[in-house]
């Protein structure tokens, strides 16, 4: 069995680097402390037409698997959302296009 934990991060806030890294770094440390084996980012919030929300959630997700994996090989970094979601990027040196409609559960096994 696997244990991760989940949290949301506000789709509005993703151009912010400074404030995604202190949240990627705030949820690494939660699940060292809970001895859990991942995380899924929990995306309630629906992206905004006109803006490039699709590329900097990509982007946020990139960097919350590289530093995860970075700390631990073995932990699992996915998206939960009620939302479709588009996700479209080299990650880690693997090129990922997802598609998909509700409700989806996308993960680093999947990559």
């Amino acid at each position: 069995m696997r244990v991760v934990l989940s949290g949301h991060y506000p789709i509005s806030e993703l151009g912010d680097e400074g404030k995604r890294k202190a949240w990627i770094d705030a949820q690494l440390q939660s699940v060292l402390d809970a001895h859990a084996d991942g995380f899924n980012i929990d995306t309630e919030d629906p992206t905004r037409n006109g803006t490039n929300d699709t590329e900097l959630l990509t982007q946020f997700v990139g960097e919350m698997y590289d530093a995860f994996k970075k700390s631990n090989q073995n932990f699992q970094v996915g998206i939960l959302s009620i939302f479709p979601v588009i996700l479209t990027s080299e990650l880690s040196g693997e090129h990922m296009v997802m598609v998909s409609k509700l409700p989806v559960i996308l993960t680093s096994e999947l990559w």
